[in-house]
């Protein structure tokens, strides 16, 4: 709910040092994005994508919304306005008479299976009945923007009247929104309903409008000379061009603001010492020593039992344990030009095979490193 998602195939180790560290695994689902990226799909995936669309495509239950609204004492009325329906369906979500309700909507609508669905009902009870955005606040989420969905089609004139009964598919994305920071739509339904949904640090954006903007972002970029190119990166690194007119501009300053240039390749040859160790026992090193250094603690670390994860966080509360990320994924060769176009062919080479193995640190994890 703070405009991340959580990775796939993620891992939590403990290094033999007592760090806490997150391993991030995509290679594959890179890949295959890069496939699908050129139009190369595989049959199974299209018969995939032909199942999904089709159950997509199911028709919204209005009833089931209504019926277990009635079956709780409360009552529908027709919104005369989008304000209205916010207003309704703020009114039914804090009403606590209709708050057991949720959790069979959330089992047809949401295809919970009976056993998982009556293990989350038994936890809200012994937990002592909390407010529903407060014991799940993403499936509270999902439901008030399901709610905003079902309940306007009581008033079809509130949007346009070619918008068909059947659009499941554009509800689903809206559930997307709380991992974003910019929630990007050309679809008028969603545009407004996610208004009512967006906290203060998220945007709202026209998708032709980004679309466009990205563009001709890419355009110019391409129209540089390979010394503006290396300049442009040096000076910026992956920050958008200054450029008021631009969304991408405007949506970055907002959202990130902060410059981080490319590093010079030289950084990684410079000498550093553990200053932790007494003088006489200091070796020197670079900074790439110390990364493979860090990332085979990473990879040699003991993996955490669910118990001991769950108590973890419990332990940490509000705190972040990690220390150290470690994300192992593939980058196509046209993504690493853009990002180092100082670089021959031949490095961008050697350059894909270490991306495969990024680490992020936290400053604890180097304080006692000292440049010699």
């Amino acid at each position: 709910m703070d405009s991340r998602f959580t990775p796939a195939n993620e891992t939590v180790v403990v290094t033999a040092n007592g760090s806490f560290a997150i391993i991030v695994e995509s290679p594959f689902l890179d890949e295959t994005l890069d496939r699908w990226q050129s139009g190369d799909f595989e049959e199974e995936e299209q018969k995939r994508a032909t199942r999904f669309r089709a159950h997509m495509e199911r028709p919204l239950n209005v009833n089931l919304y209504v019926n277990n609204i009635v079956k709780a004492g409360l009552t529908v009325a027709k919104p005369d306005s989008v304000e209205d329906l916010v207003s309704l369906v703020d009114d039914l979500l804090y009403d606590r008479k209709l708050l057991p309700r949720l959790f069979a909507i959330l089992a047809q609508d949401f295809g919970i299976k009976l056993g998982p669905g009556n293990d989350v009902v038994n936890r809200w009870y012994e937990e002592g009945q909390k407010a529903f955005d407060e014991f799940a606040p993403f499936a509270f989420f999902c439901l008030r923007a399901s709610f905003l969905w079902h309940l306007s089609l009581l008033n079809p004139s509130l949007f346009k009247s070619d918008k068909k009964l059947n659009d499941r598919k554009d509800l689903e994305y809206c559930f997307y929104l709380p991992n974003c920071q910019v929630f990007c739509t050309n679809d008028e339904k969603q545009r407004v309903l996610m208004s009512f949904l967006l906290r203060q640090n998220q945007s709202l954006v026209s998708g032709s409008e980004l679309k466009e903007d990205l563009s001709k972002i890419a355009q110019n970029w391409d129209a540089l000379s390979m010394e503006k190119k290396i300049a442009q990166n040096a000076n910026r690194g992956m920050a958008p061009p200054e450029d008021e007119d631009s969304l991408v501009f405007r949506l970055w300053k907002k959202h990130d603001g902060i410059l981080a240039p490319s590093k010079h390749k030289d950084f990684e040859d410079r000498k550093l010492v553990d200053g932790s160790l007494p003088e006489i026992e200091r070796k020197e090193f670079t900074m790439k020593d110390f990364a493979k250094r860090k990332i085979g603690e990473i990879q040699n670390g003991r993996r955490l039992s669910p118990q001991e994860l769950a108590d973890l966080h419990d332990d940490q509360a509000n705190r972040d344990p990690f220390t150290m990320r470690l994300f192992n994924r593939t980058i196509n060769s046209e993504r690493l030009r853009k990002w180092h176009p100082e670089l021959p062919e031949n490095e961008i080479a050697e350059l894909k095979s270490e991306l495969e193995n990024q680490l992020w640190m936290d400053p604890s994890e180097y304080e006692e490193i000292l440049i010699v």
